[in-house]
């Protein structure tokens, strides 16, 4: 259910102590529940006092991401839904960065790295919480961590908005390879989460991405749902990724299900379909 504002504004000065950040360490469980009342429909826009207090948790969180192991990516995750590209705004850049490693080392997803403190000149920072940091030199994905992670962080850092071309590329690749070892159902989010409005072109690694998620897609377009299957047509029309097997597997799958999808799905698909310049009769139909 979702708190009215006054009642969020009013919670806040109680969530500022040190009791409050160690009952949540204590319960990742609980902090995580409690994130997810304060996330909001994508339709709306963001009550300043639940985004205050989702920045508030991630200002306790970066000083004590390491105390919570592996539910820190949980974590991670629950902020970036209740805050979106806001969640990190009290942590300086470096700051957020370093969550994000230190959450995916927790997670036995990335492998870790040195971060040396120095003058500005290296570009180092100190942020609010306490958290020094300067820039990382190499990212590296651990061959042996698990694809529904690597998807995960991946999605984490499209909703903060965080722009690591090193993270996003190494992750990108992990996940090209691995890909037949995530869930059916991850596959529209993580087609969601390759999106241009980070500021950047599509990197080969995502490209590469790209492609082999529209294949992965096609040998299981039986276990999709219409929405979802729109979502993945319009990633591969945003990139032009012209695929004729995953187009046609698409377009079945949209005939037997275009009674789940709303006007605007459907919209949507035809959009894509049309910016791929799909001729096909049937597929049109």
């Amino acid at each position: 259910c979702r708190l009215p504002s006054h009642t969020l504004a009013a919670l806040a000065p109680h969530m500022q102590g040190p009791l409050c950040a160690e009952a949540f360490r204590r319960q990742p469980g609980q902090l995580i529940a409690t994130l997810d009342v304060l996330a909001e429909p994508a339709s709306e826009a963001r009550d300043i006092n639940a985004l205050n207090i989702a920045q508030m948790v991630a200002f306790q969180f970066a000083g004590r991401v390491v105390e919570y192991g592996s539910h820190a990516l949980h974590v991670l995750a629950a902020l970036a839904r209740a805050g979106g590209v806001r969640a990190l705004r009290r942590l300086s850049e470096d700051g957020a960065a370093k969550l994000i490693q230190t959450a995916g080392e927790q997670a036995g997803l990335l492998a870790a790295s040195a971060w040396k403190s120095g003058s500005s000149a290296t570009g180092s920072s100190v942020d609010a919480s306490g958290v020094t940091a300067s820039r990382m030199a190499e990212t590296r994905v651990l061959d042996e961590a698990s694809a529904a992670d690597a998807c995960s962080l991946y999605c984490i850092i499209n909703q903060l908005g965080h722009r690591d071309p090193a993270l996003g590329s190494a992750l990108s690749r992990h996940l090209a390879n691995h890909i037949d070892n995530l869930e059916t159902s991850s596959l529209p989010s993580l087609a969601r989460a390759i999106n241009p409005s980070l500021g950047r072109a599509l990197s080969a690694e995502d490209f590469v991405l790209l492609h082999a998620l529209c294949r992965r897609a096609t040998a299981s377009m039986d276990e999709l749902d219409g929405p979802g299957v729109v979502v993945l047509l319009q990633a591969a029309g945003r990139y032009d990724l012209f695929d004729e097997e995953f187009l046609a597997a698409v377009s079945d799958n949209l005939m037997s299900s275009h009674g789940s999808l709303r006007a605007q799905q459907l919209g949507d698909a035809m959009y894509a379909f049309g910016y791929l310049q799909v001729r096909d009769s049937g597929s049109l139909d």
